[in-house]
């Protein structure tokens, strides 16, 4: 949710959900798919699937000209160690396979919350204003509580 904004550069304007849901393995069980507007008018679609043929989380982020295609690496799943491909007027800008990054093998550095948290306290050490804040991460919170409830839709 944090990546998708980040990859739009504007938050989220609404969002609607749709649950595939799985009682026999429990009560909250479910592959959940969003679809989502960005005040920006950029559109992203983003599916948390963990009870399918393979467990994956993936979004892609459509923009004016440009399309990201983030492949989240979650627990040495399928999609593991990740993947972001950015294209421009169809041809590949940038693709950074997670296994090339420093420290990659670590889950909570493969999964970018090391970097943003050194990020963060870098900021506060160097006197500037971080780049996220309680303000910047409140829409994530709000949305994931939207997922925890099983909310249809959200307007920010």
């Amino acid at each position: 949710i944090d990546t998708v904004r980040f990859l739009a550069g504007a938050p989220y304007r609404h969002i609607r959900f749709r649950y595939q849901a799985m009682p026999a393995l429990g009560p909250t069980v479910a592959n959940i798919y969003m679809e989502c507007e960005m005040a920006s008018g950029t559109m992203a679609h983003i599916n948390f699937c963990p009870v399918t043929g393979v467990i994956i989380e993936r979004a892609t982020v459509s923009l004016f000209d440009h399309t990201f295609f983030l492949n989240v690496p979650i627990w040495q799943a399928y999609d593991s160690p990740g993947r972001l491909l950015h294209l421009e007027h169809g041809a590949v800008r940038e693709d950074i396979d997670g296994g090339s990054l420093e420290g990659a093998s670590e889950m909570y550095v493969a999964s970018g919350f090391y970097g943003e948290n050194a990020s963060f306290f870098d900021d506060l050490r160097a006197g500037r204003r971080p780049r996220g804040d309680i303000r910047s991460g409140l829409q994530s919170v709000e949305i994931a509580d939207c997922l925890r409830q099983r909310a249809t839709e959200y307007t920010a």
